[in-house]
């Protein structure tokens, strides 16, 4: 058996604190230590917006391969063609350091946070490791045209290290196919998944409900301080705003799609400022927003800390000090205004976002 040190359940965290020992296979040494994932005070409020679509799955055509033999707790690097962000971070790469279902996405060490996406946060594995003969390749594969494209990043027919290490010479059997695709310019995120063959839930998954799903980055001392994950039943999820990962019940849907609509994406639920600096949320909103600061670092001195919300006519309606700090979001309570049309301005910082009152 193959022996984790976790918080409360499998994966997500795990990659950052797991020491793995295999029985009838070799030793397994640990991965990336950012020390023991456990929860800082992130305020419990959303990043990310998240809906479940439906879309018909289709494989790979002619994909990239990453994998070129069986594999285990991969560890493999696929630069990004365009540039992308997780949780307003710069990411370059994503890196497979840890168990098969999730990634690092890396950019410069300097960072303040490390994202991590979890696709299906679980210890997958390729169902031919016993025996040698590679039957899950990982691959990616890029399309459209420049300014909107897709990265797309595949599992496909992924099995379970549990089911193999049971088996311990023969192929698993049980499997899932999904996808990962990262949107060019709006930093979309969609987990599309495939038909699957999972006939042993409480095999496949561990002992668990089913797989740990969603985004999350940890700071330098190896703390959660952000994470969108899903829970509840895996056709019919819900996303949770911060708190320890937790799995969900059951398995997606084949052509279910998960999507993660962040800030200033097409939907219209997030509107970015100019400056790249501030975001506001929910928008449209019934009673107020929260408003974060997403860059990397505290807003300069230069910049003022008074912020505005002004009518169309540039009337200033509301004024307040904004938290210039990146550690936290601060609620502004618009519920006294009529529904309309308004905009929120910093002073001293260019541009301004649009709010909607309901």
């Amino acid at each position: 058996m193959k022996f984790k040190l976790l918080l409360s359940s499998l994966a997500f965290a795990a990659v950052f604190s797991t020491c793995f020992v295999a029985s009838g296979q070799s030793a397994k040494q640990p991965r990336a230590r950012l020390g023991r994932a456990t929860l800082s005070s992130a305020p419990e409020n959303t990043y990310y917006t998240f809906s479940l679509q439906s879309s018909p799955y289709t494989a790979l055509s002619n994909p990239t391969p990453l994998t070129t033999a069986t594999w285990d707790d991969p560890s493999l690097t696929v630069t990004l063609p365009f540039p992308f962000q997780v949780f307003g971070r710069s990411a370059s790469q994503l890196v497979f350091d840890g168990l098969g279902g999730e990634l690092f996405a890396v950019d410069a060490m300097t960072q303040d946070t490390l994202p991590v996406i979890g696709p299906y946060a679980m210890d997958l594995i390729d169902r031919g490791y016993n025996t040698g003969t590679m039957l899950s390749p990982i691959s990616y594969k890029t399309e459209g045209s420049a300014g909107s494209r897709i990265f797309k990043l595949e599992w496909k027919e992924a099995g379970s290290y549990d089911e193999a290490d049971s088996l311990m010479t023969t192929n698993a059997e049980m499997h899932i196919s999904l996808q990962m695709w990262l949107y060019e310019g709006s930093n979309r995120i969609e987990f599309r998944f495939g038909a699957n063959n999972i006939t042993n839930p409480a095999l496949f998954y561990g002992g668990e409900d089913g797989a740990i799903v969603g985004l999350g980055a940890f700071n330098q001392a190896g703390n959660l301080v952000l994470s969108e994950l899903l829970s509840g039943a895996a056709t019919a999820p819900q996303l949770q705003s911060g708190g320890l990962p937790q799995p969900l019940t059951g398995t997606p849907a084949p052509n279910s799609v998960y999507r993660f609509n962040p800030p200033g994406s097409s939907t219209g639920l997030f509107e970015l400022g100019l400056s790249q600096q501030l975001i506001a949320y929910p928008n449209p909103t019934q009673d107020g927003i929260w408003i974060r600061n997403i860059g990397t670092r505290n807003i300069a001195p230069s910049h003022g800390s008074r912020a505005f919300i002004l009518d169309l006519q540039g009337r200033s309606i509301v004024d307040f000090d904004v938290q210039t700090s990146t550690a936290s979001a601060q609620w502004v309570d618009l519920s006294a205004l009529p529904s309309g049309l308004y905009l929120l301005r910093v002073e001293g910082m260019n541009g301004s976002i649009r709010i909607v009152r309901k």
